[in-house]
């Protein structure tokens, strides 16, 4: 399906636990891993995730996350930016072992534009050990900018950035 869009977009994705609001963190691992960077998270608990679409393109029909298919809460649509909420259980993940990392393959299907795909690297942490999954640098938002696809259905991901 070749895109009715053809233009540059961004997707900005925010992650907030559900239980008290925190936002995710990072670190930076260097040559380590497959990803210098590495997002921690919490196994067995819930994350608040909202995906922001700039300009609004056309209905998100499809989010899923680490593997799991997330349902759409709900969303708040408007001409320059469209808002869809998500939660992620995170309770089939293990603890992720020293010196190990998870890959997270993150694809989301817009109507009418194609479908992106993309992913992070993670370790998850035991909620025993919450304090730890929250040392490093906050990730305020995950922002991934899309050029739609001019023949065919996957959209090119331009760049990942953290901020």
């Amino acid at each position: 399906m070749a895109s009715a869009v053809s233009a540059v977009f961004k997707v900005i994705i925010v992650a907030r636990t559900a239980e008290d609001g925190q936002p995710l963190y990072f670190k930076v691992d260097g040559q380590r891993f497959a990803d210098n960077r590495t997002v921690k998270a919490c196994s067995q608990s819930k994350y608040e995730i909202a995906i922001t679409l700039k300009p609004s393109l056309g209905e998100l029909t499809r989010v899923a996350w680490g593997g799991i298919e997330l349902d759409i809460k709900d969303s708040k649509v408007q001409e320059k930016s469209s808002t869809y909420n998500c939660i992620w259980p995170t309770d089939t993940y293990d603890v992720t072992k020293k010196g190990q990392r998870s890959r997270m393959p993150i694809v989301l299907v817009i109507e009418s534009v194609g479908k992106i795909e993309t992913a992070f690297q993670c370790k998850f942490y035991g909620l025993s050990d919450r304090m730890h999954s929250r040392w490093g640098d906050e990730i305020k938002q995950m922002e991934i900018d899309c050029k739609a696809p001019q023949v065919g259905d996957l959209v090119d991901v331009v760049r990942v950035t953290y901020k």
